[in-house]
């Protein structure tokens, strides 16, 4: 039986990444499903990836510092989309600038309620115009609430703590959106990183022996993240889960030995994963958590009492991966969303069977309040679905001929040319709003045959 709590309270499972792959080769298939334990029992709706020092060619390099977009993937990003795809998450957006990469993936069931998708990005590096460090960033309304997925990699060494503040207040300072929106001005924003920050006072030493003892708590004392999130400003507004888990940096490649060379570089926890709900959800959220004492309602044990709740022992590092001189750091969080009116704007509906080098018919519904707009598409993708601009072919919609029924919806009879599709077998038709920057439905999946079928 439902109770007010599942009319309140809509809940995503989101898991985390952060991994600075220091210039190397993709990882099998079996790592990147280690990595984002895609084997487990309770699959994540939503996959959030950040990576720092990832290939890149000089010519693509030139190209984004001027500016001239990209339309292909990193190595990283392509994997992950290929694995994914077969387990049914689709691409919410990629977005690299030079050797920082973020990736956000999202299950196919919740593609109808992401809309409003934006990028941007701020170099920081050499010149303020080199892209080895800066910030890389998403946004995008999932079910009425704006999230910001923030990847950044930070001025590097122990003795650049000013450096890594200037670098956070520019990036936050200059990455908007187009809706003008900032960083700061999201419901929900989720940074990861390697952030660069370290240990200070203590000889590397000192360091190893605090860690071998897991006096961890001596060494974050002195965690120089942990000074800036105690005092005002852009830092103190985020939280973090408790750290249990050993410095991520520095190792020797190919092993668990933290850095043997000559350099000796000091253990920290460079790679770090926060959160930061604004002030004005936090009080809507507050609202609706009275509302359930009122109610006497004890959410369940899967509920948790705040906005946003990383599992317990999910924040930590994976020591199994020695293929860089970081280790990666992942988390695994439930995000507590107001449950508003999610019903789909628009609905796809196949008719008959579809025959190649024909015309296939289908139907598009759009709900109420709902219309097609200049420049939206309808656009035929193959299955697995991966993301909205990878279309074997399009059409503009159509122009709308009749008036909405009683319930305020238009229905609109459409045919698809199939003259360009080589390959029979599964396909889905999707609707493209240029407004949203989104695909606001994809049609199930469908066979396109041969006549001789």
């Amino acid at each position: 039986m439902s109770t007010l709590q599942d009319f309140l309270f809509f809940l995503q499972r989101v898991r985390l990444c952060t991994w600075n792959v220091g210039n190397t080769d993709p990882v099998v298939d079996d790592d990147i499903v280690k990595l984002l334990k895609l084997d487990s029992t309770e699959c994540a709706d939503i996959y959030m990836v950040g990576l720092q020092e990832i290939k890149v060619d000089f010519g693509d390099t030139a190209s984004r510092i001027l500016n001239f977009a990209s339309e292909t993937y990193d190595d990283w990003a392509e994997v992950l989309l290929n694995i994914l795809s077969k387990r049914d998450y689709f691409l919410i957006e990629n977005v690299k600038v030079q050797a920082i990469s973020l990736s956000v993936f999202a299950h196919i069931s919740h593609l109808p309620f992401i809309h409003f998708i934006r990028t941007d990005v701020e170099r920081t590096g050499i010149g303020r115009v080199w892209g080895n460090k800066g910030g890389v960033a998403i946004s995008a309304n999932i079910y009425n609430e704006n999230v910001c997925f923030l990847n950044t990699h930070l001025a590097a060494h122990r003795d650049k703590d000013h450096e890594r503040m200037e670098d956070v207040l520019e990036i936050f300072k200059e990455i908007n959106f187009k809706r003008r929106a900032t960083i700061q001005s999201h419901d929900l924003v989720l940074w990861l990183g390697d952030m660069n920050w370290r240990i200070e006072k203590f000889s590397k030493e000192e360091v190893v022996s605090m860690i071998v003892k897991k006096e961890y708590d001596k060494l974050l004392h002195k965690d120089q993240l942990m000074k800036h999130m105690k005092h005002k400003g852009v830092i103190s507004e985020f939280c973090e889960a408790a750290i249990t888990f050993p410095p991520s940096y520095k190792f020797d490649v190919d092993s668990d030995l933290y850095d043997t060379s000559e350099k000796q570089r000091v253990p920290a926890w460079t790679d770090r994963i926060l959160y930061r709900v604004s002030p004005h959800s936090r009080t809507m959220r507050s609202a609706f958590a009275r509302m359930l004492h009122l109610f006497s309602i004890k959410p369940h044990d899967s509920v948790p009492q705040s906005d946003i709740q990383i599992i317990k022992g999910s924040y930590t590092s994976l020591m199994d991966f020695q293929n860089s001189d970081h280790k990666p750091v992942v988390a695994e969080c439930i995000i507590t969303l107001p449950r508003n009116d999610n019903s789909c704007l628009v609905d796809i509906e196949i008719l008959g069977s579809w025959v190649a080098k024909s015309k296939g018919e289908f139907q598009v519904t759009y709900r109420k309040h709902m219309q097609p707009k200049d420049k939206d598409y309808l656009a035929l993708y193959q299955t697995p679905f991966t993301e909205y601009r990878a279309y074997k072919a399009w059409m503009d919609v159509p122009k709308m001929k009749t008036k909405p029924n009683k319930a305020g919806e238009l229905t609109q009879s459409c045919k698809f040319s199939t003259s360009k599709i080589k390959e029979t077998g599964k396909y889905r038709v999707g609707y493209y709003s240029n407004k949203m920057s989104c695909l606001l439905a994809l049609s199930d999946p469908f066979e396109i045959s041969t006549i001789d079928n």
